[in-house]
């Protein structure tokens, strides 16, 4: 493999690694309040006894 196709290669592992970040980052930014709001409940049942 020649040092272009392996920078090529590397570069788009890198890239695709930030895309991942990114949309879980705004994953987690769009949907946090669905997630504490389950994490709340959750944990609001086993505090009754």
């Amino acid at each position: 493999m020649e040092l272009l196709q392996s920078f090529v290669f590397d570069l788009g592992w890198v890239f695709f690694a930030a895309w991942g970040a990114t949309l879980t980052a705004l994953a987690v930014v769009a949907f946090k309040p669905d997630i504490v709001a389950m994490a709340g409940d959750s944990n609001a049942h086993t505090d009754r006894r």
